[in-house]
């Protein structure tokens, strides 16, 4: 199963939201964690072994409450915000 945990910005936050990949790991073996990030935290978050892959976001302004999954992803709540779930599809996970 792939799963795109959304946590975009403040590197405190991030940070902080490291340990979900490995909780993550326990609770559902095999799964493939890939993590949207604004672009300046991706170094940190491609230091986690538990992470497969980093989506870059260039960042901005618009965030909003992300309120649903995309149909067929679980996608885990962090927490504060995180950019609207379209334009994150459209724009940075194509293919994923």
């Amino acid at each position: 199963m792939k799963l795109l945990l959304v946590k975009t910005s403040s590197m405190g936050d991030v940070v902080h939201a490291l340990p979900v990949v490995a909780d993550l790991h326990v609770a559902r073996p095999g799964v493939e964690v890939h993590w949207l990030v604004e672009a300046p935290f991706a170094p940190i978050v491609r230091l986690h072994p538990g992470v497969a892959r980093v989506h870059p976001w260039p960042g901005g302004s618009g965030a909003a409450r992300c309120t649903s999954a995309p149909p067929g992803r679980p996608w885990p709540r962090c927490g504060g915000t995180c950019r609207p779930s379209a334009s994150t599809w459209r724009s940075t996970c194509r293919g994923w």
